[in-house]
């Protein structure tokens, strides 16, 4: 609902994705937008330097600066929307989204709270801007943003304007692994998936959910593993939305594939498989790991994501292949 300035009256929804990359965020997304009607935006916060700064392509083929969705976005609020508010959030980033910050709030090391003074009234205004400029644009009352990040998300959870629901995602850390291995072919122009050594994967696994468990003492946060999301996705959704408090009631749950509302919503940031998707995803649980991946590198994985294998209700020894 939208005002005489043209801004919304109401607090924007938000459902917040947080977890570890490659744990099949952009997959529940989809889901999650599918059966709400909303939009499924991908990683809401990488539009400041993937948009603004590196100009990069979205989800419906144009780059940033052509693409007329986020050139209507930008004139809502052109004071706001700026390269100079880019590169700021940059640096700001560059200093509280280090790898080990959720760990080091998980410990005590950093009080939450000193996380938002750190990100300053600007920088709130400006997220909130987005979101809403976003939404409007949309056409949308829900958003679904995945950028995962637990200190975003606590900083996000401190917008007036937007009422953030929370959505811990986790998976298998032994299949995390593996998909950062794998060399994912991307349209032409799109720049390529990063890989990630196994070690290197498993540490930020444990960086990533360690800081999510402690945002779950502080905020309400509603927990899914992948694989329960993949093998049942009627039953897991329903809980999933029941414990965020939304009606379920006339939702069609039984999905066994779905549309991505990627191309609608122009994403900056997800995966590029279904960033740009021409048709509709199977719903399915990805096991190839548990053959593909080497015993000595589910071994190393393992390892060192121990402590909180148990938590997530996963085997601690991984089986040979």
């Amino acid at each position: 609902m939208t005002g005489a300035s043209g801004h919304r009256e109401t607090a924007v929804e938000v459902l917040y994705l947080v977890g570890s990359g490659r744990s099949g965020s952009t997959l529940l997304q989809e889901m999650l937008a599918d059966v709400c009607g909303g939009a499924a935006v991908g990683e809401i916060s990488a539009v400041w330097v993937r948009g603004f700064l590196e100009n990069r392509r979205c989800s419906c083929g144009a780059n940033f600066r052509t693409c007329e969705f986020w050139r209507s976005v930008v004139s809502s609020e052109p004071a706001v929307f700026s390269d100079a508010t880019a590169e700021r959030v940059r640096d700001l980033y560059s200093k509280i989204l280090r790898p080990a910050t959720p760990l080091r709030i998980a410990m005590g090391g950093i009080p939450l709270k000193t996380l938002e003074r750190r990100a300053g009234s600007w920088y709130r205004e400006a997220a909130e801007a987005l979101y809403r400029a976003v939404a409007e644009t949309a056409g949308v009352d829900m958003l679904v943003d995945s950028s995962k990040s637990p200190v975003l998300a606590w900083i996000h959870s401190r917008l007036g304007a937007v009422r953030l629901r929370l959505v811990h995602l986790v998976r298998d850390p032994r299949a995390v692994a593996h998909s950062w291995q794998r060399k994912v072919q991307t349209p032409e122009g799109v720049q390529p998936l990063p890989t990630m050594a196994p070690w290197k994967s498993a540490v930020s696994w444990v960086f990533v959910n360690t800081g999510a468990v402690a945002l779950r003492r502080e905020l309400g946060v509603v927990r899914v593993r992948y694989e329960d999301l993949a093998a049942w996705p009627e039953e897991t959704l329903r809980r999933i939305l029941l414990e965020l408090g939304v009606a379920v009631e006339g939702l069609d749950l039984r999905l066994t594939e779905v549309r991505p509302t990627s191309v609608d919503a122009h994403v900056l940031q997800s995966n590029p498989r279904v960033r740009f998707a021409s048709g509709p995803l199977k719903i399915g649980l990805d096991t190839e790991w548990e053959s593909a991946m080497g015993f000595g590198a589910k071994g190393l994985v393992s390892a060192i994501t121990a402590p909180l294998l148990p938590l997530f209700g996963y085997r601690i020894r991984p089986k040979r292949s």
